[in-house]
């Protein structure tokens, strides 16, 4: 994690231990959904510019965006998840080089704990009722 950006999070007080097994950057205790706020107002108290290496390096390591697998406990953070491909679920033909590509795992909601090869499918789910919910309150 770059430097200015872990004195910054210590300052805050809100770097947790827990960490992500495979980027190693510690989670912060923010929930997700109040990310935007929180950044708002440390962009004006640290005076940070518009584009930064603060918002890359944090948006994707609030506590609560984190995959827990079930069963060997390790977390990944979401921005891990966006870079590993769901080979099995997520294939599809690339339009622009009629190439195999991926989709990743967030994307295909079926994520396979890079620790212990579990398969997870909560998010498949989250993303299922979603649509249910979408589709029944929709006027036809």
């Amino acid at each position: 994690m770059n430097s200015l950006v872990e004195k910054i999070l210590e300052a805050e007080n809100i770097l947790l231990n827990d960490e992500c097994v495979i980027c190693n950057k510690k989670f912060i205790n923010i929930k997700d959904k109040d990310y935007n706020e929180f950044y708002n107002k440390i962009k004006d108290k640290y005076k940070l510019p518009n584009h930064n290496i603060f918002e890359n390096e944090t948006t994707c390591m609030c506590y609560d965006a984190k995959f827990e697998c079930s069963i060997c406990k390790n977390n990944v953070c979401c921005g891990c998840i966006m870079n590993i491909p769901d080979k099995k679920n997520g294939k599809y033909i690339c339009k622009y080089n009629n190439k195999i590509e991926y989709h990743d795992m967030e994307y295909t909601g079926v994520i396979t704990c890079p620790m212990c090869r579990t398969k997870d499918y909560k998010l498949l789910y989250k993303y299922i009722l979603h649509d249910i919910k979408h589709y029944k309150n929709s006027a036809f």
